[in-house]
């Protein structure tokens, strides 16, 4: 059925298959997604239809601020890996006005995008515009059809109902067009083989003094379980200590996961394991559980020492075995394999109440300006995600006076932007 209504219907009409592209004038990542999927057109039989929306819904990003910084800086490390123009200055509403304006008149594919959104960066356009509700009204249309389609964020891809989240998963993309055979004559891939995760195992690592990697995780979220397991691989080969850091679940900070961020989440998190070769079930049991009896434990279990095997134990059962850790037996039993007395835990819990470290932990990343997870600190180097966890592994391999506010190979920690 899905071959039929992406490939067969199309064919009957000479179309070639079509990937949707959302993106937003204002979004440094959309910026980013443009002008690599130049390398995507070029090289594979594919038509691409550009979809310009909003930034992101109304409370996806629950901490706007610190959200805006980040992507910023996030956009130049992409620039870097891949590449691409980095940007040095934030447009202004008057240059975003102008651009969703010239798009509706000048946009037709994504060469013309990459140099509409060229120019608004930029800031060099001649005329500027007023505005105009039909550019309001036709950002909303998209929006809408950006949601309906399944997904809640800008600088997506959908193709052959999956989804692609930013120049980081155009890889999976890749993957799926030289899988249907939609590469053209003479053409070779570009995400597959040049940009995959380096993995770091031949680190030749400076003996210093503090060799700590703080991970600041929630033991609910998928994509921490992924980065733990990365910072604790780096860390056995390379004698570092791991200081684990759980956090508040973002939703015990009273915000809510949407359907579609759970249902990309899920598919995203389980390719990105697949690919890191990290086990992970097929069936999803952690966005029902707040599992508040999991940090709970933590504190006793890290007071004996046992942080990362208990960490490790949370991870294994929520997404792999599929365990609902809620039930008490199941608990218990895991802490007994683990050697941890429950109830001794519990009586710790009452006078290490798990509320206020955890808070204290999100109070943290904010100095570094930060809030979701998994996010890693080492030194002065520290980053969002667990596919940025490269930046953590480059600044190990550092000498001390180069780990600042550039690593060596000249990847942002920290830019400030300056807006017009």
């Amino acid at each position: 059925m899905q071959n039929a209504k992406y490939f067969l219907l199309p064919s009957l009409f000479n179309k070639k298959p079509c990937i949707e592209v959302y993106v937003a004038l204002k979004d440094p990542h959309s910026y980013m997604l443009i002008q690599a999927l130049i390398h995507i057109e070029q090289r594979y039989e594919v038509d691409i239809t550009l979809y310009l929306v909003y930034e992101s819904l109304p409370g996806i990003n629950v901490y706007p601020k610190l959200m805006r910084q980040w992507v910023l800086t996030d956009a130049n490390v992409i620039a870097h890996r891949y590449g691409l123009k980095a940007i040095t200055v934030a447009p202004n509403d008057s240059q975003l006005l102008t651009g969703q304006q010239y798009w509706q008149l000048s946009v037709k594919n994504v060469v013309d995008a990459e140099k509409l959104f060229t120019t608004t960066w930029q800031g060099s356009f001649e005329y500027y515009c007023q505005t105009s509700t039909p550019v309001i009204n036709f950002q909303i249309k998209n929006q809408r059809r950006l949601v309906n389609k399944g997904h809640y964020l800008a600088a997506t891809c959908f193709f052959a109902g999956e989804w692609f989240l930013g120049v980081d998963r155009l890889k999976y993309l890749e993957q799926r067009l030289l899988s249907l055979g939609l590469i053209k004559k003479d053409s070779e891939p570009y995400f597959q083989h040049e940009f995959n995760d380096e993995h770091f195992t031949d680190l030749t690592v400076p003996i210093i003094k503090d060799r700590t990697v703080d991970v600041y995780l929630s033991l609910n979220c998928p994509y921490s379980y992924i980065g733990f397991v990365k910072a604790v691989r780096l860390a056995t080969k390379h004698q570092l200590t791991l200081s684990i850091k759980p956090i508040i679940p973002i939703e015990k900070r009273g915000f809510k996961i949407p359907v579609n961020k759970q249902k990309y989440m899920y598919i995203d998190a389980y390719r990105e394991a697949k690919a890191a070769d990290i086990a992970f079930s097929n069936t999803i049991t952690w966005f029902d559980q707040h599992v508040v009896c999991c940090y709970q434990i933590f504190s006793y279990a890290a007071a004996q020492g046992k942080a990362i095997d208990y960490v490790s134990a949370v991870f294994n059962a929520l997404f792999v075995e599929s365990i609902n850790l809620n039930d008490k037996h199941a608990m218990k039993r895991m802490c007994q394999q683990l050697q941890i007395d429950h109830a001794e835990a519990l009586a710790y819990q009452q006078q290490h109440d798990w509320q206020v470290w955890a808070e204290q932990h999100v109070k943290e990343l904010a100095e570094l300006g930060l809030w979701g997870t998994p996010c890693f600190r080492y030194q002065s180097t520290s980053c969002w995600g667990q596919d940025r966890f490269f930046l953590i592994e480059q600044a190990i391999s550092q000498p001390p006076e180069v780990n600042s506010e550039y690593s060596e190979e000249g990847y942002p920690v920290k830019v400030n932007v300056k807006r017009l």
